[in-house]
């Protein structure tokens, strides 16, 4: 029931929605069966009382932690099924505040005590099953965004379709921050690349969770890895504020070159094919972009009408033509023919820096992503020169963005310095969820099908 100060029925605006919701958290009660106490299992000093949602994560951490270690020794089938009882109704608690939740543009649950603990629950269920095949029991907590209407109070709630995304794993071994990651796959493995500030890179067996190895060579911090497909291989460069790019065999673990020429740090890489070629744009704080042949390690040449530093670059062809998309400290985003030097449109909408640039096909037709300094993602027809969209929703800087796709409709992902990871639906341009589990800034992204 929802209290009656807040009326019977209404559809809310976003920061509305978010003040109901928890000032519904404050308030809530559990209003499905009452908990029994089963003799011998509990002390007399435990709980039982769910009327807060403080209240639902401490008896779940409780009965959990009880029901591990029944599950575990098999003992006692009426105690067991006492148990499954009050397990079942609290679950019942638990999937009430998880429809409250679901859907609200903002997650009310800043701290993920209630998805922990029901990860944890979902564990113990999968051990209790075991001895009893017949008990159905499943929970499952959502992390998930968007918008909702309350009808009346004696109505059922109706929620749109839930998108839950977890955290499958912590990798350790950097000892700064990380500020890059590139994914590929290479002989059935999918490996996992990453940066950090001291200038080390680290490759990383994704399904084991294991560190492989550890390549240096950059006297400075590494800020962008791109992977590069050439002659069958892939091979990896490596932009640093060293003024250097190098480029890396990562089967033979072997520097196989170094390309110098910028006066200043290389903040971003991007790559594309010509005639059988492969080529590397770099963009660097010495406000220029050089292109360079990877066969022969050469300068081609440098395009110098920037403006600022350029601090984002992505690649896309379209008709046989390729297209190099920049972006800076100039607040615009340039579109080159990066072998004819020349600027073919400049789009202007961002009011600062444009840290990140990604493109994509969407409806037939490429499209380029670009995250700035001013919180916003903004999405753009390059061939039109048209503003499609502004996605709002990051508090900070928006550092670095990626695409997916998934049952045919593209996807982005946005890191930011809000310390957040966003995921976004490009057809429907909304926000799908949001993740938390990071304790500062979040410097890059990165996906693999």
């Amino acid at each position: 029931e929802l209290p009656e100060k807040y009326g019977r029925t209404w559809s809310m605006t976003r920061k509305k929605q978010t003040e109901i919701v928890a000032q519904r958290l404050e308030d809530w009660r559990y209003s499905g069966e009452l908990l029994e106490k089963p003799r011998d299992l509990f002390s007399d000093e435990v709980n039982y009382t769910l009327e807060t949602y403080a209240d639902v994560i401490r008896l779940d951490k409780e009965l959990t932690k009880i029901a591990e270690h029944i599950a575990d020794s098999n003992t006692n089938k009426q105690m067991m099924c006492d148990l499954i009882s009050n397990m079942q109704r609290l679950n019942t608690a638990i999937n009430e505040l998880s429809d409250l939740t679901n859907n609200t543009n903002d997650c009310i649950s800043n701290n993920t005590d209630l998805e922990d603990a029901a990860e944890e629950m979902d564990k113990c269920f999968s051990k209790i099953q075991k001895v009893f095949p017949t008990a159905k029991l499943k929970l499952s907590a959502s992390h998930n965004i968007g918008h909702q209407h309350l009808h009346t109070r004696k109505k059922r709630r109706t929620v749109s379709k839930s998108h839950t995304f977890m955290n499958k794993a912590t990798l350790l071994g950097h000892d700064n921050h990380v500020d890059s990651l590139v994914m590929f796959e290479h002989q059935g493995t999918v490996h996992l690349i990453s940066s950090d500030y001291d200038g080390t890179i680290k490759s990383w067996d994704l399904n084991s969770q294991q560190l492989l190895y550890t390549l240096k060579g950059h006297s400075d911090s590494i800020n962008k890895l791109i992977p590069l497909e050439h002659q069958g291989s892939t091979l990896l460069a490596s932009g640093s504020a060293d003024k250097t790019i190098k480029i890396w065999n990562p089967s033979t673990k072997q520097r196989l070159g170094t390309l110098k020429g910028h006066t200043a740090g290389v903040y971003i890489l991007a790559t594309f094919e010509h005639q059988g070629c492969t080529y590397v744009a770099s963009g660097s704080d010495d406000e220029t972009i050089k292109l360079w042949n990877i066969e022969s390690r050469h300068l081609l040449g440098t395009l110098n009408e920037n403006n600022g530093s350029v601090c984002a670059l992505a690649a896309f062809e379209h008709q046989g033509c390729i297209h190099l998309v920049s972006g800076g400290t100039s607040k615009n985003i340039n579109i080159w023919n990066p072998l004819s030097g020349q600027i073919l449109h400049t789009l202007k909408g961002h009011s600062d820096t444009v840290w990140s640039i990604a493109a994509f096909e969407h409806q037939g037709c490429t499209h380029i992503a670009s995250g700035s300094c001013d919180k916003t993602i903004k999405i753009w027809n390059p061939l039109t020169q048209q503003l499609v969209r502004t996605l709002k929703g990051h508090t900070s800087y928006v550092w670095s963005l990626a695409t997916f796709e998934k049952q045919g409709c593209a996807h982005i992902v946005s890191g930011s310095a809000d310390k957040t990871i966003k995921i976004w639906s490009l057809q429907s341009y909304q926000l799908l969820g949001t993740l938390k589990d990071h304790t500062d800034m979040v410097y890059s992204v990165a996906t693999f099908d």
